[in-house]
């Protein structure tokens, strides 16, 4: 649910003066069953290989080759350029 259409309901709600009335209501349930869970298997995380990246700025390509071991520092790099 979008905070503004929320927001929007309740400036409509308190703009009518009209009594609110909120019930509760009953806790869903989950159907639990054998079948109902299935495994996924995921890939391992990629230590191997080579982040390419090609970035241009006021008419000047920077080309970028970065281990993929080291993605954290990577993003690190690119977040600084992009000041």
């Amino acid at each position: 649910m979008n905070a503004s259409l929320l927001r929007r309901w309740v400036a409509a709600a308190e703009g009518s003066r009209a009594p609110i009335a909120i019930q509760r209501t009953a806790p869903a349930t989950a159907m639990e069953s054998p079948d109902s869970f299935v495994p996924v298997s995921m890939p391992a995380l990629p230590t191997e290989g080579t982040i390419r990246i090609k970035i241009r700025r006021r008419g000047s390509i920077v080309g970028i080759e970065w281990p993929a071991s080291a993605a954290r520092e990577c993003a690190l790099l690119l977040k600084e350029l992009m000041r």
